[in-house]
């Protein structure tokens, strides 16, 4: 679903469940609830720490005349405790968790001060900036059991094919919307609802029925393409995508799809109580004019495409082993987990084949940069789903996993596992890195996009300027913490040292990773150690 509108949302504030034990080598106990200056137990005997990680990616070097930033991912330790030498005069601790950190958590950066100036001023890179994104509405819980009989897909008369000046009712919402046929295309037919005509010229909606139909061919060799009529056993009487211009839409929203729309109303009705309009069918906001359809027709598409091979590859892998048609075993927790991906893909659309973007996008992208720290990327219903946050992050994402792997949008509604398991499976196979060591390379592109010329192209998303436009993401000026990021989230830790020395301490990381910017004179390394 594409939102539109005010993103003026109170963001809603989060307190970690209990309160982490202190740890004795920190030296204060910033941001943990509760906290006072009683000492706390001494901590039971860790395990030995696990092996660092398989593949950590080199070092790099950004100059800046005679100081030089360098930026290196480290090991951090799974339990226990380790140390890292510094020489330098600010450093930037970079964490990126994508699973269970343990209770004792902590680090602490030795002879080093708060840092709150943002990141150093170094050379800026001009970047294209872009747009953001959308969401679907409401989870759906079935009345009752999936049936196993099979034929559902069939089990409705076919709609006949559309026609110019054909008129035909529609369900939004359960409301019945009686439309007119404006416009065929060869991929999609455009209606429009009575109540709705005044808003548009026959021209404008024949001129977005060609612009749809030049762009449908791109769109499905990035994406894929969507369920195919009587090919794939739907009984529809035409395969073109129905668009539906209305006002019955919400109004927060550009647009949104209603993936029951497979099945035949039929089953929905007695299975989920809603009606159907069985068929490929993207329902557009009218209040809005003609200027944003477009966008919205291809976002709203690749929803189609997207729920068109999940359904079907969650019901072979995860559900009762029925085809697509005869399984809806994948909506609720499987398709809330994965709206993250879902969203940020089809905003991704947007930026690909759409026209120029809105501004409402830029002020989702902006919203996350500011409060990246509050939000796990995966949990896109864990603050609000209308949190505008969730879907700059989403984008940011997408854009940036579509910039090293080409094929990721493609290979993600088709990959057996589900939400962030499936990042790792397309990851594995596309570029021989699992979900988290990608996620820490996109926690320093998160950083260092726009920042300078130097940076490598594998911390860099395309279509956006972080720092150019939207003033790059916010640091912590702590010298110590036992909070880690959120599961799925990324912290970022600015420290200076005056005497040009100092240490990190980390213990009992989990699964987390970890990378350090130092900023030192050129000629120093900026590490004591490896």
């Amino acid at each position: 679903m594409r939102q539109l509108g005010s993103i003026g949302l109170g963001l809603l504030v989060l307190l970690l469940a209990g309160c982490p034990k202190q740890l004795p080598f920190l030296a204060s106990l910033d941001e943990v609830p509760g906290a006072s200056s009683k000492a706390s137990p001494t901590p039971s005997p860790l395990p030995t720490a696990t092996p660092a990680p398989a593949f950590l990616p080199p070092p790099f070097t950004l100059p800046l005349n005679s100081l030089a930033m360098t930026v290196k991912p480290v090991s951090l330790p799974f339990a226990g405790e380790a140390t890292i030498p510094i020489e330098a005069r600010e450093a930037i601790l970079v964490l990126s968790r994508t699973g269970d950190v343990p209770s004792g958590f902590g680090f602490s950066f030795d002879g080093a001060t708060p840092a709150t100036s943002g990141m150093p001023t170094l050379q800026s890179l001009p970047q294209a900036p872009g747009p953001s994104c959308g969401t679907f509405d409401q989870l759906l819980v079935p009345r009752g059991a999936v049936p196993q009989t099979p034929g559902i897909r069939a089990s409705r008369a076919a709609v006949d094919p559309p026609f110019v000046g054909a008129r035909r009712e529609f369900i939004v919402r359960s409301v019945p919307v009686t439309a007119i046929c404006y416009a065929i295309g060869t991929h999609g037919a455009i209606w429009v609802d009575e109540r709705d005509q005044y808003r548009f010229s026959a021209s404008d909606l024949l001129h977005l029925s060609r612009q749809f139909d030049e762009r449908f061919p791109r769109i499905t060799e990035t994406y894929g393409a969507g369920p195919s009529g009587r090919a794939d056993g739907y009984n529809w009487g035409d395969d073109r995508v129905n668009v539906l211009i209305s006002q019955q839409v919400p109004q927060e929203y550009g647009g949104f799809v209603e993936p029951l729309d497979f099945f035949p109303d039929s089953f929905t009705e007695s299975n989920y109580g809603k009606r159907s309009n069985f068929g490929k069918v993207l329902y557009v906001n009218a209040i809005y004019g003609v200027a944003p359809l477009l966008n919205t027709m291809i976002h709203e598409y690749v929803h189609i495409v997207y729920y068109g091979h999940r359904l079907e590859v969650y019901s072979r892998n995860h559900g009762k082993g029925l085809p697509l048609g005869q399984d809806t075993s994948y909506f609720g927790t499987a398709d809330a987990s994965e709206r993250w991906l879902n969203e940020g893909m089809a905003a991704l659309s947007e930026y690909l084949y759409g026209s120029s973007p809105a501004l409402t996008y830029r002020a989702y992208i902006e919203r996350y940069v500011v409060n990246a720290p509050e939000y796990d990327l995966a949990d896109f219903l864990r603050l609000a789903e209308n949190d505008a946050a969730n879907y700059g992050g989403a984008l940011l994402f997408s854009a940036y996993a579509h910039g090293r792997h080409p094929g990721f949008v493609k290979a993600i509604p088709l990959a057996r596992g589900i939400s962030t398991a499936a990042v790792d499976e397309v990851m594995r196979a596309g570029l021989r890195r699992t979900f988290p060591d990608f996620y820490r390379d996109y926690a320093l592109s998160l950083l260092l996009d726009g920042y300078h010329v130097d940076v490598p192209g594998q911390y860099r998303i395309p279509h956006v300027d972080l720092n150019g436009d939207f003033g790059g993401m916010r640091l912590d000026g702590v010298t110590s913490s036992t909070v880690p990021p959120r599961l799925n989230g990324v912290r970022y830790v600015h420290v200076r040292f005056a005497s040009g020395k100092g240490a990190l301490r980390i213990r009992n990381a989990g699964e987390m990773q970890g990378s350090l910017l130092v900023l030192a004179p050129a000629a120093e390394p900026g590490f004591n150690g490896d």
